[in-house]
């Protein structure tokens, strides 16, 4: 699997073949250039699984708690 770039707009289009044409712009005659999928090394995938679990964590501790009343908000 491939990521086309488009080098009209730079939509990127994830496909085996080379595209026809740009799904955002419509172009086709400025053409695409190809770009290798992104490998995901064991230092990401550990690092996307602890966030992950730190999410679930994060969930864990609101779970059953009152909405925060704007009123008492100091953000604007």
């Amino acid at each position: 699997m491939s990521i086309w770039t488009c080098n009209r707009c730079g939509a990127k289009i994830k496909q085996d073949r080379k595209p026809g044409e740009c799904a955002i712009c419509k172009q086709s005659d400025k053409g695409f250039e190809e770009n290798p999928e992104p490998v995901q090394d064991a230092e990401d995938k550990k690092s996307s699984e602890l966030y992950k679990k730190a999410l679930a964590q994060l969930e864990e501790y609101t779970e059953g708690l009152q909405p925060e009343d704007p009123r008492f908000c100091d953000e604007d």
